[in-house]
């Protein structure tokens, strides 16, 4: 950290959503999710354990999967 740096932490509470709001969001997220899946190409068990394993490696360095 150089001496002329700040770091503060705020804690932020998000908006209130109206259920109205929700379900709009929900069904925006599965539109979105379904046009996803629609394009994606079949993968197998072992390749989506792979992906997964991969993606936590590069967040967590370190990270080894419990057998």
């Amino acid at each position: 950290m150089l001496d002329d740096e700040a770091i503060s932490i705020r804690a932020i509470e998000p908006p209130a959503l109206s259920d109205q709001q929700r379900q709009e969001q929900t069904a925006d997220l599965q539109k979105y999710f379904s046009e996803v899946d629609a394009h994606r190409e079949p993968g197998s068990p072992e390749a989506a354990e792979e992906i997964l394993t991969a993606a936590m490696r590069s967040s967590r360095p370190g990270y080894r999967r419990d057998q």
